[in-house]
């Protein structure tokens, strides 16, 4: 496999004709190494392509989605949130996607709260995307469909996450003399002395 790989990169270098490769050469190699599934293959080839033509939105997407395959979720999302600003279109549609994925996966790590949370932050971001697809079916058929798998999601989550209310008949009972404290500003039942505090500082 790693033959195959080298031996493209001579055949794509060599026709390169006393030239320096271009981006575009790279990301074929990134590309013939996506194929074959060699996903850290393909994201060494694009970070040499996004080396060479900076801005590039869709070799940052390309980065971003081979670290994702290969579970690098930091990784990915450094070459997504890098690039999301100048992607439009369909691309951007594609960025935010690929964002909301991660924030979906992610989320099933957390407790309960951050469950909850990570989930709506997902189901937002599948919202932009299915803003941002128009002219794509596919990819507001993608959107749509994880909207609803979230909104499935959600209610179950919600229930789970503790909540922070005050119980029913529970109410702040402050006796005179700790109102008076309270007001007079220190001592105790209000001698107007400053309260010394012990600090482990």
């Amino acid at each position: 496999m790693i033959r195959g790989l080298w031996a493209v990169a001579i055949l794509l270098l060599a026709g390169a004709e006393d030239r320096d490769p271009s981006a575009k050469d790279i990301v074929r190699l990134g590309n013939a190494a996506w194929s074959r599934g060699d996903f850290q293959g393909a994201a060494v080839w694009y970070e040499r392509a996004a080396g060479l033509a900076p801005n590039s939105p869709e070799t940052s997407y390309d980065m971003a989605l081979s670290y994702y395959r290969l579970g690098l979720y930091a990784q990915s999302v450094r070459y997504l949130d890098r690039e999301q600003a100048i992607a439009q279109g369909q691309l951007l549609a594609r960025y935010l996607l690929l964002r909301a994925d991660m924030e979906y996966k992610n989320a099933f790590g957390e407790v309960p709260i951050r469950h909850t949370e990570g989930l709506e932050r997902a189901l937002h971001l599948y919202r932009d995307a299915l803003a941002a697809s128009a002219g794509s079916a596919l990819l507001s058929g993608i959107a749509r469909y994880d909207i609803e798998v979230v909104k499935l999601q959600l209610p179950a989550a919600r229930d789970q996450a503790p909540k922070f209310t005050q119980p029913t008949g529970m109410v702040q009972d402050l006796s005179a003399d700790d109102a008076a404290a309270g007001s007079a500003g220190s001592g105790p039942k209000g001698d107007g002395k400053p309260k010394q505090e012990e600090r482990d500082w």
